[in-house]
């Protein structure tokens, strides 16, 4: 059974890409990194913002009324600033007619239609947001093709270390280290799929590091 936010810490491994000070302001904020892992551990179906308040109870269940870490404004204006900047996507569903179901047809069409047809927003996590998703398309459209087809002569050899960086992680002190969540409805562990990216992203980092990769770009005039 899947464990809530208040029942275990889930291992986090954003690489921040921070596009202008928008970004930076925004993920400065402790309740901007609560909320993305919320909306991240919700999966495809997304959450709304009561239910996204709900996590953040101080309270127990039986208490009321319910204090809260985070006023739901507060919460609202944080989604909108993370929608704005694409960490989040926020979708809204069709409404049901205004006014009480007629007698035989009250049972509720999803948790998000609520009686009097108001649609609550339905937030889910942008995985796809990347360096890439900003750079020129066109751009990105001539080099894809050169990618895929150079890939194939690396794919073998970086499974290879990725599994051996993975084994080595979990057999000593860092196994705490290692993806806890379950696979969700989307087929996808989320946290699984960051702790990978995390571990390429660092590879390169510590290859950008080498006097091969510093001899390289110097022969191609990128640095001195």
């Amino acid at each position: 059974m899947r464990k809530t936010l208040s029942e275990r810490k889930c291992n986090i491994y954003y690489d921040v890409y921070v596009r202008g000070m928008k970004d930076a302001q925004i993920f400065s904020r402790e309740i901007s990194r609560d909320i993305l892992n919320v909306v991240r551990q919700a999966g495809a179906m997304g959450t709304t913002a009561k239910e996204i308040r709900g996590k953040f109870r101080l309270t127990p269940e039986s208490i009321k009324p319910a204090r809260y870490k985070y006023p739901i404004s507060t919460i609202y204006q944080a989604l909108d600033d993370l929608e704005q900047t694409e960490w989040i996507r926020g979708t809204t569903r069709p409404t049901l007619p205004w006014g009480r179901p007629p007698y035989g047809e009250r049972e509720r069409i999803g948790r998000d239609q609520e009686r009097g047809g108001r649609p609550l927003k339905i937030y889910t996590f942008n995985l796809h947001l990347s360096p890439v998703d900003i750079i020129d398309e066109e751009f990105y459209e001539c080099i894809e093709p050169m990618l895929k087809k150079h890939v194939t002569e690396i794919k073998k050899i970086w499974i290879e270390i990725l599994q051996k960086i993975i084994d080595e992680i979990g057999s000593g002190n860092l196994k705490k280290f290692l993806p806890q969540d379950e696979i969700q409805e989307c087929g996808l562990s989320h946290e699984g799929y960051e702790f990978l990216t995390a571990i390429s992203l660092g590879m390169l980092g510590v290859l950008e590091g080498e006097e091969e990769w510093k001899d390289f770009a110097r022969k191609n005039k990128i640095m001195k």
